[in-house]
């Protein structure tokens, strides 16, 4: 009986073996809600800002070496916002701006900051972000 009884467990986990999934990487994707909604405030109103016309709110939450790439490619942008470190705080800033700009929603203001806060991606795994010492406009 306890012979029959191994075999069975045996049978059973050969069966339920687990299966893999391919991880999803980089991981942009798990904040995609609160990159739509600072998109969207971003864009109220037909903003015609320069930096929020070529920057788009996902470049928040890449690392430094996509947003150094996207301001080569981008040469015509403000010197004073093309700090590859400081890409989410110059967004958030503008998301603030334009929410402020168009009615002053505080759900929009908080959507905004709460952008500000999301992590980004670093060059590997562990690593520490570089962190913008740029203070948020006011």
């Amino acid at each position: 009986m306890f012979t029959t009884l191994v075999l069975a467990l045996a049978a059973t986990a050969a069966n339920a073996a687990p299966t893999l999934v391919r991880r999803e990487v980089p991981q942009e994707h798990s904040h995609e809600v609160l990159i739509v909604a600072t998109r969207a405030v971003l864009n109220k109103g037909g903003n015609n800002d320069p930096f929020v016309r070529k920057v788009d709110a996902v470049f928040g939450t890449l690392g430094l070496a996509a947003n150094v790439k996207l301001f080569e490619q981008n040469a015509d942008l403000p010197a004073d916002l093309k700090d590859a470190v400081c890409v989410q705080q110059n967004l958030a800033d503008a998301c603030i701006d334009n929410a402020k700009k168009n009615g002053g929603d505080k759900n929009e203001i908080a959507t905004c900051m709460q952008f500000r806060i999301l992590e980004r991606n670093t060059n590997g795994v562990g690593l520490a972000q570089d962190v913008c010492k740029k203070a948020p406009r006011k």
